[in-house]
C-alpha cells in the first residue's frame, strides 16, 4: 500500500502537531517526523 503525502511537518512539538492537525481537517495528506519517540515537543 502506498500513501502520496502532500505536506510534511518536522518536529511534533505543539506547533507542529496543530499546523498537521489543521492541514488534515482541510484534506492534505500529511506525515508528521520526529526525532524522540514519543510527540508533544522536548
Amino acid at each position: 500500500m502506498s500513501k502520496e503525502t502532500d505536506i510534511v511537518v518536522i518536529g511534533s512539538g505543539i506547533g507542529g502537531l496543530c499546523c498537521a492537525s489543521l492541514l488534515a481537517r482541510y484534506g492534505f495528506n500529511v506525515t508528521v517526523c520526529e526525532s524522540h519517540s514519543i510527540p508533544g515537543g522536548a
